[in-house]
């Protein structure tokens, strides 16, 4: 018998450091991850399709998380921001002055009757100079959400295989479950509802300024402020089932592993406390290797967000500029339809936020779930 206990202690010491070894590796869905990763992803984070481990990967992420790489990927988005909705303000403010010249030249010459006729033109102008930026962020956006739930899609059975690897076996299959669920009702309410939404927002809003007494706009503001409440309301009761039931599971998970490490220590005297520190450093490099893969997660989909969030911003703040400079130069009814489009720009901008902050919460919450084995 004591033989036996022997030949266990040489060959539980032995396969210690392979456990370790294999604790400390990245799963091979990686590979996966690394094939939908989008262009934007690998150019931002150095060295991520060349990470093997976990250590070579926290290196990549240590390296994008220095302070002076974050405020220069903050200036470069602000530039190419800038690039973009400086020439979109420099249009507006061109058509509101001729606008208000065409004004001031129907009160000089007295043609009253052309009034209605000088206001119709006057309002198409405007949509006319909207209507290209509008049509090419909306395809942004849908271009966005494309990448970002396949990004998603590949990282939920990483996340699943480290869960695994932690000893987290229901927490695996409820938090992929959860996310699944969560990337369909993103498909939906974000992805394939935002273009309608917005298009019809956009039309009210021409229709209430080319007839001021069709009230059109107050019918876009209403869709938008449903909409939002609507996509709020439904990625918070997301957040809260993914977050309650991954809590539940990791617990559950962890009151295991706590009791298999205890069977082990009563039923093998000798080596019992070997096991117990062994699946200790085991959980330790699973800890490690989910919160390098969780935060990677994280950066991606920062990468990904930034640039079109900071660029939709910035365009909704010419509408407010050019929406001030209307209401200097007296053209009321166009002040009033670049208001209605700045709110479509809004939406665009919830959208994109909101997707996007509930993912990292997502990811963050599996990087904060205890490993089963470290317990």
């Amino acid at each position: 018998m004591r033989w036996l206990f022997a030949c266990l202690s040489v060959l539980l010491l032995l396969g210690a450091g392979e456990i370790q070894g294999l604790a400390t590796e990245l799963p091979s869905e990686w590979q996966a991850l690394l094939d939908a990763m989008p262009a934007e992803v690998e150019e931002g984070m150095e060295g991520l399709a060349e990470a093997t481990d976990a250590q070579s990967l926290g290196e990549s992420v240590s390296a994008w998380l220095q302070v002076e790489n974050v405020l220069r990927v903050i200036g470069d988005v602000l530039g190419v921001g800038c690039v973009k909705a400086l020439p979109l303000l420099g249009s507006l403010c061109t058509v509101l002055v001729l606008c208000a010249l065409m004004e001031q030249m129907r009160y000089g010459l007295g043609m009253g009757a052309m009034a209605g006729v000088m206001s119709f033109c006057s309002s198409c102008a405007v949509f006319a100079a909207v209507l290209l930026p509008l049509q090419r962020h909306l395809s942004s956006v849908v271009h966005y959400f494309e990448q970002l739930l396949s990004l998603m899609g590949a990282m939920i059975p990483v996340t699943g295989a480290i869960y695994v690897m932690g000893g987290n076996v229901g927490t695996a299959g409820a938090s992929s479950a959860a996310l699944y669920a969560f990337l369909g009702v993103c498909q939906w309410l974000c992805a394939s509802a935002v273009v309608p939404v917005c298009s019809a927002e956009a039309g009210f809003a021409l229709i209430g300024a080319v007839n001021p007494h069709v009230h059109m706009g107050k019918l876009g503001k209403a869709i938008k402020r449903i909409y939002i409440f609507l996509m709020g309301l439904v990625m918070t009761v997301l957040v809260f089932v993914l977050g309650a039931q991954t809590s539940l599971s990791s617990a559950a998970d962890s009151v295991a592993a706590r009791a298999a490490k205890h069977l082990s220590a009563s039923m093998i005297p000798t080596v019992g406390g070997s096991v117990g520190d062994t699946l200790r450093t085991v959980g330790a490099g699973v800890g490690y290797l989910k919160q390098v893969t969780g935060y990677a997660g994280v950066i991606g989909v920062l990468l990904l967000t930034l640039p079109l969030l900071a660029e939709l911003l910035l365009v909704r703040t010419a509408f407010l500029v050019s929406t001030s400079v209307a209401q200097v130069l007296g053209c009321d009814r166009e002040a009033g339809l670049l208001e209605d489009m700045g709110s479509v720009w809004g939406n665009l901008v919830g959208a994109v936020a909101m997707t996007s902050v509930m993912f990292i919460l997502a990811l963050v919450l599996f990087v904060k779930t205890a490993v089963a084995m470290a317990g």
